[in-house]
């Protein structure tokens, strides 16, 4: 058994994971992490002394003391704690990256998504790949969907939330300016074989994920006509509220008058949309989301 079989099976009897000596629980795991300003393997007898179950260090003098368990690096292990827990869960994960104009995609699946599956949201505008790691091992065993927030505020953020949360599938909601690390997200899919949702008329994310196999295209349409091999959206007004359509299972014509103002977020919309036919959100309770529920701010 390596060292991260043997800590995950730790992990399976603990309460929980913290690596915050003011939020321990009692039987939790507590992983002393360091960084340029701290060094918490300092904290590693009080999180014991406070009820954790197992303190997770690197300090090599806590290497043979009761309570430790000793990893070369604290922050590795985590993140390799959290992806071997992320892959006992056959189910889809989706990435969700792009520039802070894009979040309102972002809030609003993580909105519809729970509405008809267990979802678990791993969502902020300041995720990190510590963040990340959290959330994932506090996910429930019997959650059905993941939704990750991928903000790009790093060169590598990306890269990395890639590869700890490895996310079957993947959205790019907006690219702004110079800005290419949402890219990243892309590279991740294509290498791994995942699906890219790409809105058909942003030419830029077009290229950016020609390398990318599996492609499930959306957009806005003139008309309605069911064609095979695109999410069609219609924008049937922008004003006061952006009113849509789309076609349901049935092929009958489903309308949504939206609570979100400005011809700018119908992107954001159709992206909604788009994912909630994909994973099969009845269209009902699309529409009955995006009429009824109050619209997170923009």
């Amino acid at each position: 058994m390596d060292a991260i079989e043997s800590l995950y099976s730790h992990f399976l009897k603990s309460t929980g994971v913290s690596a915050n000596i003011r939020k321990i629980t009692p039987g939790c795991l507590f992983f002393a992490l360091k960084s340029a300003c701290c060094d918490d393997n300092i904290y590693a007898r009080d999180a014991l002394d406070r009820g954790a179950a197992l303190a997770v260090v690197d300090d090599p003098a806590l290497k043979e003391k009761e309570g430790m368990f000793w990893v070369e690096d604290t922050t590795r292990a985590l993140y390799d704690l959290a992806r071997h827990h992320r892959r006992q869960f056959h189910i889809p994960v989706v990435g969700i990256a792009g520039s802070k104009e894009g979040r309102l995609t972002t809030e609003l699946l993580g909105g519809l998504m729970p509405a008809h599956y267990k979802t678990h949201l791993a969502l902020g505008n300041r995720n990190y790949p510590i963040q990340v790691a959290l959330s994932l091992l506090s996910m429930p065993p019997d959650v059905e969907l993941v939704l990750v927030e991928m903000p790009g505020s790093q060169p590598d953020n990306i890269e990395m939330l890639c590869s700890i949360a490895e996310p079957s599938h993947g959205l790019v909601t907006r690219i702004s300016g110079e800005d290419r690390h949402p890219a990243q997200l892309f590279r991740y899919l294509e290498s791994n074989n995942g699906v890219a949702f790409l809105q058909k008329d942003a030419s830029l994310l077009n290229e950016l994920a020609k390398g990318v196999k599996r492609v499930i295209p959306f957009g806005q349409v003139e008309e309605l006509t069911g064609v095979l091999g695109i999410l069609e959206i219609q924008l049937l007004s922008d004003a006061p509220y952006l009113e849509v359509a789309f076609l349901n299972s049935r092929r009958e014509t489903v309308r949504v008058r939206s609570r979100i103002t400005g011809g700018e977020h119908f992107q954001d919309l159709a992206a909604v949309i788009a994912l909630g036919k994909y994973f099969k959100v009845p269209s009902a309770l699309i529409k009955t989301y995006l009429e009824e529920n109050q619209v997170p701010s923009t």
